[in-house]
């Protein structure tokens, strides 16, 4: 999800009878998982991916303070091991002195010899936004390079390829815009970048991109404000066609991979949604589901109804017997026992 600049700029929704009438008749569905185990992390754990690359497996999570805009003091890369539960923040290498780092959605993959990490960054104070790829070593970043274009208007999500290209999912075409939001106008662009840093206009007709991932010749995208997963095949030239609704959700934020199923964060109530945004002491409900091959219908996995014990969840990660869960606002990850 993006910044508190943008959700304070939605409130205006708030003036929308039809609008209101139409959230307040969201359906929160039971689940098997509830409650878990808090670990504290670092602010805004928004996104996070498995690394399970090196001799101990972990997460790494995507942390920075969006409540404050671009007066944030944080911004890191945390690593928490499965296995001793320790954490570390991930020392950065050779990044371009005076750059901001607050990252957003993340990917990591192995190119060639090079265990590689992408993150979404942003800094709306000058309106630059980019994704910053790095060398994993270890507890070590080493920064390899910023791919920046302007096409990047507002970017939210990323996922790359075993070439080293990568798509970004923008979830905005002007960023911030409230007619894009209101009016759930499918004009949000998926941009596809080269290695060398060409690019292009892979698709354009989202409706508030958001998580964004692939397997197997095919690229998967939420689309928040449409409710819905999307399928689509990735083309010779790299353009994704052959667009399937693969999953309708309420307003779906990142994905990540249980074997051959999809996980798929949602933001049930927008409203609390805004007011978390807003107001720690303001609940927003959180909700996992499971997307399953061949089958239209997804499955609950986990639910926080009022948001009491997470608010705003925005990823849900599975290892072995473990739900991990991010949020865009608090500072923890939600530890649950399947």
């Amino acid at each position: 999800m993006p910044t508190t600049r943008s959700f304070t700029l939605r409130c205006s929704l708030l003036l929308s009878l039809p609008f209101l009438l139409f959230m307040a008749c969201t359906v929160i569905p039971k689940a098997p998982l509830s409650g878990g185990k808090v670990i504290h992390v670092g602010d805004g754990t928004e996104d996070m991916v498995l690394d399970d690359f090196g001799a101990r497996d972990r997460l790494l999570i995507s942390c920075a303070d969006r409540r404050h805009g671009d007066t944030a003091y944080f911004g890191a890369i945390v690593s928490y091991d499965l296995q001793s539960g320790a954490l570390d923040t991930l020392e950065i290498h050779e990044y371009p002195i005076g750059m901001s780092f607050r990252p957003h959605g993340l990917d990591l993959l192995q190119v060639g010899d090079r265990l590689q990490l992408y993150a979404v960054c942003h800094d709306d104070q000058t309106g630059y936004h980019w994704i910053a790829c790095f060398q994993i070593l270890e507890n070590q970043l080493y920064w390899i390079q910023n791919y920046q274009a302007g096409l990047l208007k507002s970017p939210n999500g990323v996922t790359a390829l075993a070439d080293g290209s990568f798509y970004v999912a923008n979830d905005h075409y002007v960023r911030g815009s409230l007619k894009e939001s209101f009016l759930k106008q499918k004009i949000a662009e998926v941009i596809r970048f080269e290695v060398d840093g060409t690019h292009k206009v892979a698709f354009k007709g989202l409706a508030y991109g958001n998580g964004i991932t692939n397997r197997n010749g095919y690229v998967y995208a939420a689309a928040t404000t449409e409710n819905k997963v999307y399928r689509f095949k990735i083309a010779p030239d790299g353009m994704l066609t052959e667009q399937t609704c693969i999953a309708k959700v309420k307003g779906p934020d990142n994905l990540r991979w249980d074997g051959d199923d999809l996980l798929v964060a949602c933001h049930m109530r927008l409203l609390k949604f805004l007011g978390h945004a807003k107001d720690s002491q303001k609940y927003a409900p959180t909700m996992i589901y499971r997307i399953q091959p061949g089958s239209t219908k997804p499955v609950p996995v986990y639910a926080d109804k009022k948001g009491e014990t997470i608010s705003a969840g925005s990823t849900g990660l599975i290892y072995q017997d473990r739900l991990f869960i991010g949020q865009v606002f608090g500072d923890w990850i939600m530890e649950v026992k399947k």
